[in-house]
């Protein structure tokens, strides 16, 4: 399999020696950053509405 030559690349290519299946559909965690709770809500409404699952 072939994997750019970047930092993307990397985390990818060591998903794949870790035996993650690439053709299955995959999870993703990731947090964002927002300067006050207010702002963290509304965000995480329209997350929601998109079909995100936000805490």
């Amino acid at each position: 399999m072939k994997f750019p030559n970047d930092a993307d690349g990397d985390a990818l290519h060591s998903l794949y020696k870790e035996g993650l299946d690439f053709k299955k559909q995959q999870s993703v965690d990731f947090f964002v950053a927002v300067p006050d709770k207010a702002t963290g809500e509304k965000l995480s409404k329209v997350l929601k509405a998109e079909g995100f699952n936000c805490s």
